[in-house]
């Protein structure tokens, strides 16, 4: 989940006020994350971005260089002290030679080179990115053909890496105490004792590839779901599609097969729970179960939901051409996808303070933003 999103106290509810449009001039393959009122975003060719909805602009921040910005950067809160202290918001990313991680705060950079190795840094070929906690960063790297789990202090810059194989992997990502990623048909789960491999249930088997899936995240993102204590891993199941749910708690507890049986797209929820727009529904994974949250014929599965607890939003294809709707729970407002400059692709929705903003990437691969308020 968007660290802005998790720590903000309520979503917008009625949008009725355009607040503004932009373009960013780069190209992006990567969405856009929300963090203290703001979007940052990474392009193809290396440069932060920050949008403020407030002021509709979108300012370069930082330039990281050649290779970055076909990695999905995440925005997590690390501590560089002891006990605690000197806590900041990071922004991790990384290209095939070296990961970065950015203070938000300071702007103190950290840097783990690759060494003999490649490291996983293109999600449009393999489902892999990276992922932060505490005072530690970890991603995935590649030797002779065989992958490893690495984690990097970020105080310290050491690196611990654990042998994974050689066939292909998604993840990593953090939940609870420990970091995973995943092959095909095993879990697996780096602990104080080293690497522990966990078969997923019979029957399952995860997607570790990004294309030819019915069920399918929002464009720049990759496919596994963190919430809370538990994971959503997309894949295949004996009935078709379906989302494995295993839960983490101190370890690797239950799980629970959900299938998806129709094409969909899907994203985080403001609350962190899966949404997935549907043929003529939008409906949200709670814990092991699908519920319907809005039910209209013209909603389409072919772009990104977003799911609060007083708004809904959704793309529609209607006699007039295709549009976002945004409902509330007596109305609803609709966006005429034309009135987005070069629309291609959907990326999402996101909130960001008392705005709801609206991503996507145009027919230039450029990204778009557009926002509304109360």
């Amino acid at each position: 989940m968007d660290i802005g999103a998790a720590w903000q106290s309520s979503p917008p509810t009625m949008l009725t006020r355009l607040r503004g449009k932009t373009v960013a001039p780069d190209v992006f393959w990567t969405a856009p994350v929300a963090c203290f009122g703001s979007m940052w975003a990474l392009s193809r060719n290396g440069q932060v971005y920050r949008y403020s909805p407030y002021s509709n602009t979108i300012d370069p921040y930082r330039m990281l260089g050649d290779g970055f910005g076909q990695c999905p950067c995440v925005i997590r809160t690390l501590s560089l002290g002891t006990g605690g202290k000197d806590v900041e918001p990071w922004l991790v990313t990384a290209s095939p030679d070296r990961v970065t991680a950015i203070s938000l705060f300071s702007n103190r950079t950290r840097n783990f080179e690759a060494e003999a190795e490649s490291i996983f840094a293109n999600a449009m070929e393999d489902p892999c990115g990276v992922d932060a906690a505490s005072s530690e960063v970890c991603f995935m790297t590649r030797r002779n053909g065989e992958a490893y789990l690495a984690v990097a202090n970020v105080e310290s810059g050491e690196i611990r890496r654990s042998r994974l194989g050689s066939e292909p992997f998604a993840g990593p990502f953090r939940c609870g105490e420990l970091t995973f990623a995943y092959s095909t048909t095993h879990l697996y789960a780096l602990c104080e004792t080293g690497l522990k491999a966990y078969p997923f249930p019979r029957g399952f088997q995860a997607w570790v590839r990004n294309s030819g899936q019915e069920v399918r995240p929002s464009f720049g993102r990759l496919p596994f779901l963190v919430c809370g204590r538990s994971v959503y891993i997309p894949g295949s199941s004996v009935a078709g599609p379906a989302f494995l749910l295993q839960r983490l708690r101190g370890g690797v507890g239950e799980t629970a097969m959900i299938p998806i049986a129709e094409e969909a797209t899907y994203a985080q929820g403001f609350d962190g729970r899966p949404a997935f727009a549907m043929q003529g529904r939008i409906s949200v994974l709670e814990e092991a179960n699908l519920h319907d949250v809005r039910q209209d014929t013209q909603i389409t599965s072919r772009r990104p939901a977003f799911v609060s607890d007083k708004l809904c939003a959704a793309g529609v294809e209607t006699a007039g051409g295709e549009k976002l709707r945004l409902f509330t729970s007596g109305d609803a407002i609709d966006i005429p996808i034309g009135q987005l400059p070069e629309f291609m692709d959907g990326i999402g929705f996101y909130g960001v303070g008392a705005s709801l903003v609206y991503a996507y990437v145009t027919d230039k691969e450029h990204l778009g933003l557009v926002s509304w308020y109360d």
